[in-house]
């Protein structure tokens, strides 16, 4: 069940649900906890750590770091343990911290490389360091670790959906890097270049781009194209709102589904625990009984003995 709640959740991550995606990998979680499929548990803590991390932005979500690493440990899975290791860079990515984030990827980014048997890692590495130098203004060296990570291309290791996801929001991260120094030609290519990757976009880019297209079609003074993208970005946050909204129902039953299970699990246990415990005292009464009557029986047997001894003959 845990495999099976994971696959929905990378699938909802395809068509980007997000909602339905975190209330997956809740589940896979769960179910992976009580079928001790420690990778899953990790895994999903892991994705529920970032999703958490993104809406709120606290400690909270560090239970699920801490849980992934655990799980990681028990299973003795040495890459996931690695992904766990790169969360305090991510962390300062996503803070605002881009020095500070650069300087904890730079002193692993040969480590990543190393890894030869899941390229996940290096590009990674390669897309927070690219995208941290966009924000601190260093777009020569945002180039340089961007263009690294478009080599890995075709990379065996690498989810080729999940490398066009990356791809995609360093693009909308230079086309909004561009707009805002003016530069036009610059920005529209790299929306243009991003517009080809629209099936690979998290919520998170899709609503970028469509801000993109808004701020564009406004320097360009395109009134009617500006209102199209408004529009558009109307019914994709509808859209959000209530996939939210459903997920927030189905989450509820589907936990209660589960508790459900457990309970009855339980029951099931403690139901045959309770024969045992029947079966147990009913066999240490027989045996009781059985050491009774073999004493009644010999004492018997003697008093037949001592009977015939003392006979005349």
């Amino acid at each position: 069940m845990a495999c099976y709640y994971e696959l929905k959740a990378l699938i909802n991550d395809k068509f980007n649900e997000t909602a339905k995606r975190y209330q997956n990998f809740t589940l896979a979680l769960k179910y992976a906890e009580l079928e001790k499929n420690y990778d899953a548990a990790g895994a999903a803590s892991l994705e529920l750590f970032y999703n958490t991390y993104l809406i709120k932005k606290d400690s909270s979500a560090y239970k699920y770091l801490d849980n992934a690493k655990k799980f990681y440990e028990l299973s003795g899975n040495k890459n996931g343990l690695v992904e766990v290791m790169q969360m305090p860079a991510y962390v300062e990515f996503f803070s605002g911290n881009f020095k500070k984030s650069n300087k904890l990827i730079l002193e692993q980014l040969e480590n990543y490389k190393s890894i030869k048997d899941d390229a996940y890692y290096y590009m990674y590495a390669l897309f927070m360091l690219s995208s941290n130098y966009i924000d601190l203004g260093d777009i020569g060296k945002s180039h340089k670790y961007f263009n690294i990570l478009k080599s890995l291309e075709g990379n065996a290791t690498l989810s080729k959906s999940l490398y066009q996801s990356h791809l995609a929001t360093i693009q909308t991260g230079l086309a909004d890097f561009y707009l805002e120094n003016k530069q036009v030609d610059s920005s529209f290519y790299y929306i243009s270049e991003s517009k080809l990757l629209k099936h690979a976009m998290n919520d998170y880019d899709l609503r970028n781009y469509f801000n993109l297209k808004i701020n564009y079609y406004d320097l360009k003074e395109n009134h009617e194209a500006k209102t199209q993208y408004i529009d558009s970005l109307k019914v994709f946050e509808h859209k959000m709102l209530n996939e939210i909204m459903d997920s927030s129902i189905n989450i509820g039953d589907s936990l209660l589904d589960v508790e459900t299970e457990l309970k009855a699990e339980q029951e099931k246990k403690w139901h045959i625990i309770k024969w045992l415990i029947a079966l147990a005292v009913l066999l240490i009464l027989l045996f009781v009984l059985y050491t009774l009557n073999k004493k009644k029986t010999k004492k018997v047997i003697t008093n037949f003995e001592k009977s015939n001894d003392e006979l005349p003959i």
